[in-house]
């Protein structure tokens, strides 16, 4: 069996691990889900940081300690994990929220790239388009449940597009991956 990791960054990322028979070549033309098997998707764990005091407020951090922790559980023996190669967002966004963001995606990055596991990325536009998708969560978490059905108990709301698209990408590398 071959372990492989997909990857949503971002504060409200999520990673899901997957496992395939080594000589199962797969394909959306050749879809075989009893094949895949689905061993774990999370949402990344979070906190809550005082973010101020005066007017009593937080805000949502990812706990890099408990995610090395899944992560190194989880992802041992994978032969790739593949992360969203996220760019800038949208001028005109908040400049805190694109700083969060971007400070969460290279800390995920870094994490994984830590503990030593092959780390590959891909650009949104470049999976998305190989599975026919666009922006719509509801898309990717319908093909997410069709193509890795053990996944759809935890895609049941739209804010699980996260999940769904780390089941995803977890295809994406099954399908693209050679593997030594």
């Amino acid at each position: 069996m071959i372990r492989v990791v997909g990857i949503d960054p971002g504060i409200k990322g999520a990673f899901c691990v997957l496992e395939i028979p080594r000589s199962l070549s797969l394909s959306l033309g050749e879809r075989h889900p009893q094949a895949v098997k689905l061993i774990t998707v999370q949402d990344f764990p979070l906190y809550k940081e005082v973010k101020s005091k005066i007017k009593n407020t937080t805000r949502n951090r990812i706990d890099l300690k408990a995610l090395a922790l899944q992560l190194e559980i989880n992802m041992a023996g994978a032969k790739i994990c593949l992360i969203e190669d996220v760019g800038k967002m949208p001028t005109g966004s908040d400049p805190l929220a694109a700083f969060a963001f971007g400070y969460s995606t290279g800390a995920v990055s870094a994490l994984v790239s830590s503990y030593g596991f092959p780390l590959e990325k891909i650009r949104p536009d470049v999976w998305k388009a190989y599975f026919g998708l666009t922006s719509d969560k509801n898309k990717s978490i319908s093909l997410a449940k069709k193509l890795v059905p053990a996944s759809a108990e935890f895609l049941t709301l739209t804010k699980h597009d996260g999940r769904a698209e780390a089941v995803l990408l977890a295809y994406f590398a099954a399908t693209h991956i050679r593997f030594k």
